[in-house]
Protein backbone atom coordinates (compact mmCIF):
# COMPACT_ATOMS: atom_id res chain seq x y z
CA UNK A 1 0.00 0.00 0.00
CA UNK A 2 2.98 2.49 0.47
CA UNK A 3 4.63 1.98 -2.95
CA UNK A 4 0.85 2.67 -4.42
CA UNK A 5 0.72 5.88 -1.93
CA UNK A 6 4.06 6.88 -3.60
CA UNK A 7 3.66 6.20 -6.90
CA UNK A 8 0.23 8.08 -6.91
CA UNK A 9 2.10 11.11 -5.26
CA UNK A 10 4.89 10.67 -7.70
CA UNK A 11 2.41 10.71 -10.92
CA UNK A 12 -0.06 13.67 -9.08
CA UNK A 13 3.26 15.88 -8.38
CA UNK A 14 4.48 15.12 -12.25
CA UNK A 15 1.31 16.04 -13.52
CA UNK A 16 0.64 18.93 -11.45
CA UNK A 17 3.98 20.40 -12.19
CA UNK A 18 3.26 19.55 -15.89
CA UNK A 19 -0.06 21.68 -15.96
CA UNK A 20 1.76 24.26 -13.88
CA UNK A 21 4.38 24.58 -16.16
CA UNK A 22 2.13 25.21 -19.56
CA UNK A 23 -0.43 27.11 -17.47
CA UNK A 24 -3.51 25.24 -17.98
CA UNK A 25 -6.71 26.54 -17.00
CA UNK A 26 -7.95 25.74 -13.29
CA UNK A 27 -10.71 23.82 -14.61
CA UNK A 28 -8.37 21.30 -16.48
CA UNK A 29 -6.02 21.08 -13.23
CA UNK A 30 -9.33 19.74 -11.77
CA UNK A 31 -10.27 17.12 -14.02
CA UNK A 32 -6.66 15.93 -14.04
CA UNK A 33 -6.54 15.84 -10.17
CA UNK A 34 -10.03 14.19 -10.04
CA UNK A 35 -8.49 11.80 -12.14
CA UNK A 36 -5.46 10.64 -10.27
CA UNK A 37 -7.56 10.24 -7.26
CA UNK A 38 -10.34 8.77 -8.48
CA UNK A 39 -7.41 5.98 -10.03
CA UNK A 40 -5.53 5.99 -6.72
CA UNK A 41 -8.98 5.44 -4.55
CA UNK A 42 -10.12 2.52 -7.14
CA UNK A 43 -6.72 0.44 -6.71
CA UNK A 44 -6.86 1.32 -2.85
CA UNK A 45 -10.13 -0.38 -2.43
CA UNK A 46 -9.32 -3.30 -4.98
CA UNK A 47 -6.17 -3.78 -2.84
CA UNK A 48 -8.00 -3.78 0.54
CA UNK A 49 -11.51 -5.44 0.08
CA UNK A 50 -9.64 -7.77 -1.83
CA UNK A 51 -12.34 -7.72 -4.80
CA UNK A 52 -11.30 -8.67 -8.20
CA UNK A 53 -10.20 -6.00 -10.52
CA UNK A 54 -11.90 -5.09 -13.76
CA UNK A 55 -9.41 -6.51 -16.23
CA UNK A 56 -10.83 -9.58 -17.10
CA UNK A 57 -14.04 -7.40 -17.88
CA UNK A 58 -11.93 -4.99 -20.57
CA UNK A 59 -10.45 -8.46 -21.61
CA UNK A 60 -13.84 -9.56 -22.40
CA UNK A 61 -14.94 -6.78 -24.24
CA UNK A 62 -11.93 -5.52 -25.86
CA UNK A 63 -10.28 -8.46 -26.71
CA UNK A 64 -12.41 -9.36 -30.00
CA UNK A 65 -10.92 -6.07 -31.05
CA UNK A 66 -8.25 -6.27 -30.53
CA UNK A 67 -7.73 -9.86 -32.14
CA UNK A 68 -9.21 -7.78 -35.40
CA UNK A 69 -6.57 -5.18 -35.17
CA UNK A 70 -3.63 -7.75 -34.78
CA UNK A 71 -5.21 -10.11 -37.81
CA UNK A 72 -5.63 -13.36 -35.69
Amino acid sequence: MILLMVAFAAIGWIEWSYLKKHTRKPKTKVWVMAFVAAAFLYNAIVWRCRIPPIDPVLTRWLGPIQQRLLGN
